[in-house]
């Protein structure tokens, strides 16, 4: 089998990855010890998440190699940010699960010790996160720099319940409303709700009076 890899330094080993030409979707794997928390890990060339049952963080990297943000790098990249963090308020906190298995996969090792070898790590296309709250999924997917973090209803009372607390960025909107966190590396996009058939419920995520983004 012939695989397309750029290989990754990450402070923990070498971590070599299935790539592909072009756009192509991000892509998710569980956390076998290579990253310090979260249930899902997401490492992509210039930003790394983290997917835990109550919290999901972000943060931007530089590839070893990297000479550092200047030139025309430093205008792809944008200004330093801090880490941005969603956590779940109100969440049932179960764990994600990885949905729509991708042929690539993941090999690598830890502190340059081949005894810490772990291969054939898999790859998903998506997440979710079922009913972390009452009739509510929460679904994670996304391309190149825009991740969406969308909620999938069977009973929309179940909205009252759920939010999210943005740590590292404040929520704006784009110019379909949809609320978002910006960061150098991209933007985490929150579009409003759905229920299983996809279609859209009336509303949006806002501020509400405790700091969190609500469904209203």
């Amino acid at each position: 089998m012939e695989f397309s890899r750029r290989v990754l330094l990450l402070g923990l080993g070498a971590l070599t990855r299935a790539g592909a030409s072009g756009a192509h979707a991000l892509y998710f794997e569980p956390n076998r010890g290579q990253f310090a928390e979260g249930a899902f890990g997401s490492d992509q060339e210039y930003w790394q998440g983290l997917f835990g049952a109550s919290r999901m963080r972000f943060q931007a990297k530089t590839l070893v190699g990297d000479p550092g943000p200047t030139g025309a790098s430093a205008a792809r990249r944008g200004p330093a940010q801090p880490d941005l963090a969603l956590s779940l308020v109100g969440a049932a906190e179960r764990a994600p699960v990885g949905e729509d298995k991708r042929q690539g996969r993941s090999d690598y090792y830890f502190h340059g010790d081949p005894k810490t070898f772990i291969r054939n790590t898999p790859h998903f296309y998506r997440l979710r996160y079922s009913e972390a709250w009452p009739g509510v999924d929460l679904v994670v997917r996304g391309w190149e720099g825009s991740l969406e973090v969308a909620t999938v209803c069977s009973d929309a009372s179940g909205l009252a319940a759920a939010g999210f607390l943005c740590h590292g960025a404040a929520a704006g909107r784009d110019r379909q409303g949809h609320a978002v966190l910006a960061a150098s590396w991209g933007r985490i996009v929150l579009p409003p709700a759905r229920d299983p058939g996809g279609r859209t419920l009336s509303g949006a995520w806002r501020l509400d009076g405790d700091g969190a983004l609500r469904f209203a």
